[in-house]
């Protein structure tokens, strides 16, 4: 099911995972189109590349575009870490994955 394999088991590390992380995590495990978030938000796909990096926060009304232009699942998951702050890789995963 999981083509990248060196993913899955990075997934599985019980590291607490900052928004960014869990941003990169939808995008990668979802396989989500950058280019389609970033329209759909109007923001530039370089940001959001910043920002899935660690690079570079996002002001507070583009990163709640960037939410609401995610697909239902992973606006889910990036709402609970933003809310928790607890959420691990491991918990991220499987709430995308399930």
């Amino acid at each position: 099911m999981y083509t990248n394999c060196y993913l899955a088991t990075e997934m599985t590390t019980l590291t607490l995972c900052p928004p960014y992380e869990a941003l990169d995590l939808c995008i990668k495990l979802l396989d989500l189109e950058v280019k389609s978030i970033a329209t759909k938000a109007g923001v530039s796909e370089s940001q959001i590349s910043r920002y899935r990096k660690g690079k570079a926060d996002m002001g507070t009304e583009s990163f709640r575009k960037l939410i609401q232009a995610l697909p239902e699942k992973a606006k889910n998951v990036m709402v609970k870490c933003l809310v928790s702050e607890e959420m691990t890789k491991e918990e991220v995963f499987l709430s995308l994955t399930k």
